[in-house]
Protein backbone atom coordinates (compact mmCIF):
# COMPACT_ATOMS: atom_id res chain seq x y z
CA UNK A 1 0.00 0.00 0.00
CA UNK A 2 2.76 2.52 0.46
CA UNK A 3 4.00 2.70 -3.23
CA UNK A 4 0.60 4.31 -3.76
CA UNK A 5 1.70 6.96 -1.46
CA UNK A 6 4.72 7.49 -3.51
CA UNK A 7 3.10 7.79 -7.01
CA UNK A 8 3.29 10.65 -8.80
CA UNK A 9 1.12 12.33 -10.63
CA UNK A 10 1.03 10.68 -14.34
CA UNK A 11 1.54 7.36 -12.54
CA UNK A 12 -1.89 9.07 -10.11
CA UNK A 13 -3.32 9.85 -13.20
CA UNK A 14 -2.87 6.04 -15.12
CA UNK A 15 -3.84 4.07 -12.56
CA UNK A 16 -7.29 6.40 -12.38
CA UNK A 17 -7.65 5.51 -15.91
CA UNK A 18 -8.27 1.53 -14.73
CA UNK A 19 -11.69 0.53 -14.22
CA UNK A 20 -10.57 -2.46 -11.84
CA UNK A 21 -7.77 -2.59 -9.71
CA UNK A 22 -6.60 -5.67 -8.27
CA UNK A 23 -3.39 -5.67 -5.76
CA UNK A 24 -1.62 -8.12 -4.17
CA UNK A 25 0.80 -8.38 -0.74
CA UNK A 26 -0.57 -4.78 0.45
CA UNK A 27 0.83 -5.68 3.87
CA UNK A 28 -2.37 -4.61 5.39
CA UNK A 29 -3.41 -5.84 8.68
CA UNK A 30 -5.69 -4.04 10.34
CA UNK A 31 -9.38 -3.13 9.29
CA UNK A 32 -8.63 1.14 9.88
CA UNK A 33 -6.49 1.48 7.20
CA UNK A 34 -7.36 4.24 4.45
CA UNK A 35 -6.03 4.52 1.04
CA UNK A 36 -4.91 7.36 -0.56
CA UNK A 37 -7.68 10.27 -1.26
CA UNK A 38 -7.57 9.82 -4.97
CA UNK A 39 -8.96 7.26 -5.11
CA UNK A 40 -11.86 7.70 -2.98
CA UNK A 41 -13.88 7.50 -6.36
CA UNK A 42 -13.54 3.33 -5.85
CA UNK A 43 -14.99 0.38 -3.86
CA UNK A 44 -12.74 -1.83 -1.60
CA UNK A 45 -13.12 -5.15 -1.60
CA UNK A 46 -10.33 -6.75 0.71
CA UNK A 47 -8.45 -9.53 2.82
CA UNK A 48 -6.18 -8.38 5.49
CA UNK A 49 -2.31 -9.90 5.62
CA UNK A 50 -1.33 -11.78 8.36
CA UNK A 51 0.98 -10.65 11.12
CA UNK A 52 2.16 -12.95 12.81
CA UNK A 53 5.18 -10.95 14.84
CA UNK A 54 4.80 -7.88 16.70
CA UNK A 55 7.61 -6.46 14.80
CA UNK A 56 8.35 -6.41 11.11
CA UNK A 57 6.24 -6.18 7.94
CA UNK A 58 2.54 -8.19 7.99
CA UNK A 59 2.54 -11.19 5.26
CA UNK A 60 0.23 -10.80 2.15
CA UNK A 61 -2.89 -9.10 1.85
CA UNK A 62 -5.39 -8.58 -1.20
CA UNK A 63 -7.44 -5.47 -2.49
CA UNK A 64 -9.34 -5.01 -5.39
CA UNK A 65 -10.60 -1.56 -6.01
CA UNK A 66 -13.66 -0.83 -8.14
CA UNK A 67 -14.92 2.03 -9.47
CA UNK A 68 -18.13 3.63 -8.23
CA UNK A 69 -19.55 4.89 -11.40
CA UNK A 70 -19.48 1.43 -13.12
CA UNK A 71 -22.69 0.22 -13.97
CA UNK A 72 -22.45 -3.51 -11.96
CA UNK A 73 -23.22 -5.43 -8.56
CA UNK A 74 -20.05 -6.17 -6.95
CA UNK A 75 -20.55 -8.64 -3.41
CA UNK A 76 -17.58 -11.23 -1.96
CA UNK A 77 -18.21 -14.74 -3.01
CA UNK A 78 -15.27 -16.03 -1.62
CA UNK A 79 -12.73 -14.94 0.39
CA UNK A 80 -9.57 -16.25 2.53
CA UNK A 81 -5.89 -15.30 3.73
CA UNK A 82 -5.11 -16.89 0.35
CA UNK A 83 -7.59 -15.58 -2.29
CA UNK A 84 -10.54 -13.01 -2.62
CA UNK A 85 -13.15 -13.54 -5.27
CA UNK A 86 -15.96 -10.95 -6.32
CA UNK A 87 -19.22 -12.10 -8.07
CA UNK A 88 -19.58 -9.33 -10.88
CA UNK A 89 -23.20 -8.24 -12.20
CA UNK A 90 -23.66 -6.39 -15.36
CA UNK A 91 -26.78 -5.46 -17.03
CA UNK A 92 -26.99 -9.32 -18.69
CA UNK A 93 -24.02 -10.81 -17.49
CA UNK A 94 -22.32 -11.93 -14.43
CA UNK A 95 -18.22 -12.31 -14.25
CA UNK A 96 -16.24 -14.00 -11.43
CA UNK A 97 -13.06 -11.55 -10.58
CA UNK A 98 -10.44 -13.07 -8.22
CA UNK A 99 -7.36 -12.27 -7.12
CA UNK A 100 -4.34 -14.41 -5.54
CA UNK A 101 -1.50 -14.59 -3.30
CA UNK A 102 0.21 -17.74 -2.94
CA UNK A 103 2.69 -17.44 0.26
CA UNK A 104 6.02 -19.40 -1.47
CA UNK A 105 5.97 -21.34 1.92
CA UNK A 106 2.82 -22.03 1.70
CA UNK A 107 1.44 -25.96 0.75
CA UNK A 108 0.91 -25.84 -2.35
CA UNK A 109 -1.13 -29.15 -2.98
CA UNK A 110 -3.57 -28.56 -0.14
CA UNK A 111 -4.42 -25.05 -1.22
CA UNK A 112 -4.49 -25.81 -5.41
CA UNK A 113 -7.29 -28.48 -4.04
CA UNK A 114 -8.84 -26.08 -2.19
CA UNK A 115 -8.90 -23.60 -5.42
CA UNK A 116 -10.33 -26.21 -7.07
CA UNK A 117 -13.16 -26.62 -5.06
CA UNK A 118 -13.92 -23.26 -5.19
CA UNK A 119 -14.06 -23.26 -9.06
CA UNK A 120 -16.14 -26.26 -8.71
CA UNK A 121 -18.48 -23.98 -6.71
CA UNK A 122 -18.68 -21.35 -8.66
CA UNK A 123 -19.69 -23.00 -11.74
CA UNK A 124 -22.25 -25.23 -9.43
CA UNK A 125 -23.66 -21.53 -8.09
CA UNK A 126 -23.18 -19.45 -10.81
CA UNK A 127 -23.45 -21.38 -14.29
CA UNK A 128 -20.42 -20.64 -17.10
CA UNK A 129 -20.10 -17.37 -16.19
CA UNK A 130 -16.48 -16.22 -17.00
CA UNK A 131 -14.13 -16.40 -14.50
CA UNK A 132 -11.06 -14.49 -14.21
CA UNK A 133 -7.98 -14.38 -11.35
CA UNK A 134 -4.79 -13.75 -10.91
CA UNK A 135 -2.29 -12.51 -8.89
CA UNK A 136 1.21 -13.53 -7.45
CA UNK A 137 1.37 -17.21 -7.73
CA UNK A 138 5.33 -17.15 -6.90
CA UNK A 139 5.66 -19.91 -9.57
CA UNK A 140 8.72 -21.97 -10.50
CA UNK A 141 9.76 -20.47 -13.45
CA UNK A 142 13.40 -19.56 -12.78
CA UNK A 143 14.89 -17.83 -15.90
CA UNK A 144 12.21 -19.23 -18.16
CA UNK A 145 11.20 -16.19 -20.41
CA UNK A 146 8.14 -17.85 -22.25
CA UNK A 147 6.57 -14.92 -23.24
CA UNK A 148 7.07 -13.27 -27.23
CA UNK A 149 8.80 -10.02 -26.39
CA UNK A 150 6.39 -8.58 -29.31
CA UNK A 151 2.85 -8.63 -26.89
CA UNK A 152 4.54 -5.86 -24.87
CA UNK A 153 5.33 -3.38 -27.62
CA UNK A 154 3.44 -0.12 -26.57
CA UNK A 155 2.94 -1.07 -22.88
CA UNK A 156 5.08 -0.39 -19.64
CA UNK A 157 5.89 -4.15 -19.17
CA UNK A 158 8.52 -5.96 -21.04
CA UNK A 159 9.11 -9.58 -21.31
CA UNK A 160 12.59 -10.19 -19.70
CA UNK A 161 12.72 -12.17 -16.44
CA UNK A 162 15.53 -12.16 -13.93
CA UNK A 163 15.34 -14.87 -10.52
CA UNK A 164 17.06 -15.17 -7.76
CA UNK A 165 14.71 -18.68 -7.24
CA UNK A 166 17.38 -21.13 -6.58
CA UNK A 167 14.90 -23.61 -5.10
CA UNK A 168 13.93 -23.80 -9.25
CA UNK A 169 17.66 -24.78 -10.19
CA UNK A 170 17.66 -27.68 -7.97
CA UNK A 171 14.14 -29.06 -8.82
CA UNK A 172 15.00 -28.71 -12.78
CA UNK A 173 18.38 -30.14 -11.41
CA UNK A 174 16.99 -33.17 -9.83
CA UNK A 175 14.68 -34.01 -12.60
CA UNK A 176 17.40 -33.65 -15.16
CA UNK A 177 19.54 -36.33 -13.23
CA UNK A 178 16.79 -38.87 -12.50
CA UNK A 179 16.15 -39.36 -16.37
Amino acid sequence: MGALYRMDSVEIQNLLNLDIICLCETWVHSDDFNVPSFLSDYNMYCVKADKTFRRGRASGGLLILIKKALKLQAKIISTCNVWLFLLLEFANDVLILGTVHLKPDIAFDVIIQDLNREFIDFRLNYGECGIIFGGDFNSRLGESNILDNDIFEGTCFKGCRQSADKEYFLLVGARASAM
